[in-house]
């Protein structure tokens, strides 16, 4: 049995999607509403991360921790879906790669109707999200991203980070957590944008 967590605010953009992709995959989902937290203690989900493993894993024989703009893939020429990966998986954790889709200058409004890929062609590489991301013992989870003794990250497990894939909507949350877009980190993640290749755009 294995089951996927996700944390929403009121605002959340991906949340119809996370639910579509990971419910192929997961025996249960379950989506905490963490906004009134995030207002008070940006770091506030580290403390959840922590908290709930015990019960779960009472129930559950894996965890899979994913933000609701992080879809996680696994790469098509190893692995069939996610849940193949899953199912082999040999580690009590399973690391990923991340990479943020990035929105880029004259890029159209972003169409939630229609797949997210076919939209957005550049992404970014960023080891900040090289985040665990799931697991099947108890593990301490020292911020929202990392654990203690934590696995390297698998190239054939890549994130596609989700926040930057539509600025406007991203503006929108933010604000709703009293926060504003960092203008010079996005300009950063553009500048360093590359083609997705097409093997990663099942979204």
């Amino acid at each position: 049995m294995r089951i996927a967590v996700t944390f929403t605010i009121e605002n959340s953009t991906y949340t119809d999607l996370w639910k579509k992709y990971y419910g192929k995959f997961f025996d249960k989902l379950e989506l905490v509403d963490t906004g009134e937290l995030l207002k008070h203690d940006w770091g506030a989900t580290t403390k959840l991360l922590n908290d709930m493993q015990e019960e779960l894993l009472r129930d559950y024989d894996l965890i899979l921790f994913a933000d609701v703009d992080e879809i996680i893939v696994p790469d098509p020429d190893v692995y069939k879906d996610l849940g193949e990966y899953l199912d082999r998986m040999s580690q009590p954790s399973a690391r990923c790669t991340g990479y943020n889709v990035v929105e880029m200058d004259g890029d159209a409004d972003l169409d939630l109707s229609k797949p997210i890929l076919s939209q957005r062609s550049m992404w970014s590489r960023d080891e900040m999200y090289d985040k665990t991301i799931a697991i099947t013992k108890p593990t301490v989870y020292l911020n929202n991203h990392h654990t203690a003794g934590e696995v390297a990250p698998d190239p054939n497990l890549v994130m596609l980070h989700l926040r930057d894939a539509d600025i406007k909507r991203a503006k929108e949350r933010l604000k709703t957590l009293g926060r504003e877009l960092n203008v010079g980190d996005l300009t950063y993640r553009r500048s360093i944008a590359k083609l997705i290749p097409e093997k990663w755009r099942i979204i």
